[in-house]
């Protein structure tokens, strides 16, 4: 009975982890979309309007947007003008529905259900941040707090080994401590370092993990972002912002999105401390 129930949860899981990853799809692509345009293409949220082809513009019926199956039906091109859909999409579902289904497998009798919910839901919230950033050199402040807010519930609710003082004083710690090196940087140099946004999500990350793991938050985020450098600078990586590119006023010359590095991190060091030991 005890199979039953391991293999049925960890079905459920994977299920749930396709859908997630369909919505995050729209997350990843109308959020800096939001955020950039300011309102100026009219009314348009994550919710409205519905999925259409980027192509031919016609709308995505409900039943072409099954998560992995529909992309499969429809052999990868969009009912209508039979375009390439990008494979990103399957790729993205897959990617959840395997994890949540690996994680649940592993870890179901071990942790409690709360606490694994959490690590999926801070995991989902970082794959949304590491993707918006790589392409459009922003983390939006919305993720952030959501990620904060989501942290302090957890040690409220004890599923973590954090106290709420420790999530806040780490939260706040870190802040301070980031906030006073970007305006050093800047008065130094006279140039931008670490955004705002990077400071906002190293506070969220530590009140996950508390005061001492800190500097291993940092350390493993500048050995991520040194990786991250490589591989963008060696692929000459130059994203595809589309139709909505007019909108965009950074220059990404200057900049090396950090965001990245940073989720990577905050990923490793949750899992080590709240699900492995």
């Amino acid at each position: 009975m005890l199979e039953f129930i391991h293999y049925y949860y960890t079905v459920i899981a994977i299920i749930i982890g396709c859908c997630v990853g369909s919505f995050i799809n729209v997350v990843i692509y109308r959020l800096p979309i939001i955020i950039f345009t300011r309102g100026e293409v009219g009314n348009f949220s994550l919710s409205f309007p519905g999925s259409r082809c980027p192509t031919c513009k016609n709308k995505v019926y409900k039943r072409d947007n099954i998560p992995i199956l529909s992309w499969l039906i429809l052999k990868g091109k969009c009912r209508h003008c039979h375009c390439p859909i990008s494979k990103l999409y399957p790729l993205s579902e897959f990617i959840f529905g395997f994890f949540f289904g690996l994680v649940i497998f592993y870890y179901y009798f071990d942790r409690e259900l709360a606490t694994l919910v959490m690590f999926l839901g801070l995991c989902s919230v970082c794959y949304v941040i590491f993707f918006i950033d790589l392409k459009w050199l922003i983390i939006p402040d919305e993720l952030n707090y959501l990620l904060i807010w989501l942290g302090l519930l957890s040690s409220v609710m004890s599923w973590t080994n954090i106290t709420p003082l420790q999530s806040v004083t780490s939260c706040m710690l870190v802040w301070s401590v980031i906030k006073i090196v970007i305006w050093g940087f800047k008065l130094s140099t006279g140039k931008d370092g670490l955004g705002d946004g990077d400071a906002k999500l190293f506070a969220a990350g530590a009140t996950f993990i508390g005061l001492f793991a800190i500097p291993w938050l940092i350390l493993l985020s500048v050995l991520f972002g040194l990786l991250t450098y490589l591989v963008v600078r060696s692929v000459n990586y130059r994203p595809d912002r589309g139709e909505f590119a007019e909108y965009y006023d950074i220059d990404e010359k200057s900049y090396i999105p950090f965001g990245p590095a940073i989720c990577l991190a905050i990923m490793v060091l949750v899992f080590y401390f709240h699900i492995m030991m």
